[in-house]
């Protein structure tokens, strides 16, 4: 069961739940969220990403996010279940992303326990790992 993040900033507290692996793929096979993943583009290109995930980087994701600006991405909606998706480390990355969903008027946000490290030690498929993504330029 979703539990209330304890990292999260106090404001948000109450407002974001993590998730475990199995609660996201069940988020995924019911389509009924949008996950972002907010690693940078180097790191989901070394990485890989989940499968139906829009990659927006934690920098970028103010403006697409943000319903009323043209970078707006579509897939983006406030009234979505969104799931955050980011590198295992100190959470900073991920809480900027709660922030900055919550102030936008995201109302029902979580994030993926552990992020894309837990998902795969897991055993749920990673795709596209390879030194190539299609927004980093070609070499």
């Amino acid at each position: 069961m979703a539990q209330i993040t304890q990292r999260a900033p106090r404001r948000t507290r109450a407002e974001v739940r993590e998730l475990s692996p199995a609660e996201l793929e069940a988020h995924l096979l019911a389509q009924d969220a949008t996950v972002i993943d907010v690693r940078t583009v180097e790191e989901v290109a070394e990485q890989g990403w989940i499968a139906g995930a829009v990659h927006v980087s934690a920098d970028v994701l103010g403006a697409q996010a943000d319903p009323s600006r043209e970078e707006h991405h579509p897939r983006l909606d406030p009234q979505r279940l969104t799931i955050v998706v980011q590198q295992v480390g100190g959470g900073a990355r991920s809480n900027e992303a709660v922030e900055a969903l919550l102030g936008l008027g995201y109302r029902k946000v979580a994030r993926l326990v552990g992020g894309i490290d837990a998902w795969e030690r897991a055993g749920y498929p990673v795709a596209g790992r390879a030194r190539w993504h299609p927004d980093l330029p070609t070499r």
